[in-house]
């Protein structure tokens, strides 16, 4: 059965360096974010970010990361990546993140 979406569990399972690059970069958005001094499950600081921009901005995001809710982000990060738009350059390896 299908888990029920949720931002905080997403990001949980999504290292650092690609959310970074996701947002900073895809949606240029989340600058003030240092997600090099976040562990890797803090993820409050991430949300609340999130929950700071217009309404359209996260609904066009959560269109992109829903689709990930199964968690199987080594076959289904093209939302992420863009096969391979985010990782040249982002410091993440495919198999950094695979689960």
């Amino acid at each position: 059965m299908a888990r029920q979406y949720s931002h905080t569990q997403f990001f949980r399972h999504v290292p650092n360096a690609l959310l970074k690059h996701y947002f900073q970069i895809k949606h240029n958005v989340l600058q003030d974010v240092d997600f090099a001094k976040l562990k890797e499950s803090e993820v409050e600081p991430v949300f609340k970010a999130l929950m700071a921009l217009s309404f359209e901005l996260q609904t066009e995001i959560e269109a992109e990361t829903t689709g990930h809710r199964q968690y199987g982000l080594s076959e289904r990060c093209d939302g992420l990546d863009g096969r391979s738009k985010l990782l040249p350059g982002s410091g993440v390896s495919r198999s950094h993140y695979q689960v």
